[in-house]
């Protein structure tokens, strides 16, 4: 169960109890290597079978390993699907499902930092999974009991359970961005912040990550150091989160906010308004329609940078295409973040009712993480104990 991953390249492909699903381009690539994999892959693991390349018929053998990849896909969904469910139960509004090629993730509207409730959504998650792959275990065991003929059935039934309950398993592992980091956190939380329980999870899945990637190099398994560089990635992400969220918690963007919201007039060329911003220190301007001097539209430092430094002394702003983006001055910082990253935008225009009083940009946001750090680091905060390496 992922959060905040962002996918530019997804496709919106329905609606599942309120829920947007979503199947990211890569995911197609998984489902293609998933079938590469149990196509040619001829091993058993103990008495369960990992393959179908012992079958001598192509076409049977394409069958079922395509079918063993789009059931696991599946599976992978259902997964998803309880995490927000359980979630939407406890009153969390759920942004989407997305399917990727690293498997799927569940994106929440806000970070759930009540231990209980963390707790219930991720694990929900593995639970299905587990579940799912007793009863494709059970399905086999009644075809090799009762229906002979279907035997190549039984031992679909056979592999989709192993690969389902070996899914379950290691999402229990104690590591991000896998579940078993969540519920590791949510039993912290009881005894530690919610920042300084996401540190020590992330400190043991740290373990994990060199672990695996000692075995992947001893073994030469492109697989291993493949898994050890995803639980790097996430918990590198869920860390940089959580710090972040306790430096910034209850701040609002008035709060960091820059007020120097500068007019130009519509005949003002790009040159111009990028010599105005920089040397007045604008990151965002109004333009002013000549005429009847109404604000014509809003206007950023980077909307114009991107025009091509040779059209800049002919170019006016009013020509400028822009989709500027606002948020509410009494909006949590945090929030503000989200929507900077989701709309990847460097700058937003505050308002205060239906008045335009400033902006705040990228650049305003890490001066005042900044500036809480060194505070964070210069008082007697618990906090510090346990993050002064990071």
């Amino acid at each position: 169960m992922k959060k905040n991953y962002n996918f530019k390249d997804k496709v919106y492909v329905g609606n599942v109890f309120g829920i947007p699903v979503y199947i990211g381009l890569s995911f197609l690539f998984l489902v293609f290597t998933l079938t590469a994999i149990f196509f040619f892959i001829n091993q058993s693991f103990f008495i369960f079978v990992l393959g179908f390349g012992y079958i001598n018929n192509f076409y049977l053998r394409f069958i079922l390993s395509f079918l063993t990849a789009i059931s696991l896909s599946v599976i992978v969904f259902i997964h998803e699907l309880f995490h927000a469910i359980v979630a939407k139960k406890f009153g969390i509004s759920v942004k989407e499902i997305v399917l990727t090629f690293i498997g799927g993730y569940t994106s929440l509207k806000t970070r759930v930092e009540q231990p209980r409730v963390e707790f219930a959504i991720a694990m929900v998650g593995p639970m299905s999974t587990t579940i799912i792959g007793g009863a494709c275990f059970a399905l086999c065991l009644i075809f090799n009991l009762f229906f002979n003929m279907f035997f190549y059935i039984s031992i679909f039934f056979s592999v989709v359970g192993f690969y389902s309950l070996f899914l379950g398993a290691l999402n229990f592992l104690p590591s991000f961005p896998l579940d078993g980091g969540a519920i590791l956190r949510s039993s912290l939380t009881a005894r530690h912040n919610y920042a300084n329980a996401t540190i020590i999870t992330a400190n043991v899945s740290y373990i994990f990550m060199i672990s695996i990637a000692i075995v992947g190099f001893v073994i030469l398994n492109l697989i291993f150091l493949l898994f050890a560089f995803i639980i790097w990635i996430g918990t590198s992400q869920e860390k940089t989160n959580a710090i972040t969220s306790f430096l910034i918690k209850n701040v609002r963007v008035k709060d960091v906010m820059n007020t120097n919201l500068a007019l130009a007039s519509e005949l003002t060329t790009i040159k111009e308004f990028l010599q105005l911003s920089i040397k007045h220190g604008y990151f965002g301007c109004a333009i002013v329609n000549v005429h009847n001097n109404s604000i014509q539209k809003f206007v950023t430092i980077n909307d114009a940078i991107k025009v091509h430094s040779s059209k800049r002394d002919a170019m006016l702003v009013r020509d400028l295409i822009v989709q500027p983006s606002f948020i509410k001055e009494d909006e949590l910082l945090l929030n503000a973040m989200a929507v900077i990253g989701e709309q990847q935008k460097d700058t937003l225009f505050v308002t205060r009712g239906n008045e335009v009083i400033g902006t705040l940009s990228r650049s305003d946001v890490l001066r005042i993480l900044q500036l809480r750090d060194v505070a964070m680091r210069t008082s007697d905060s618990k906090y510090v104990d346990i993050t002064t390496n990071y």
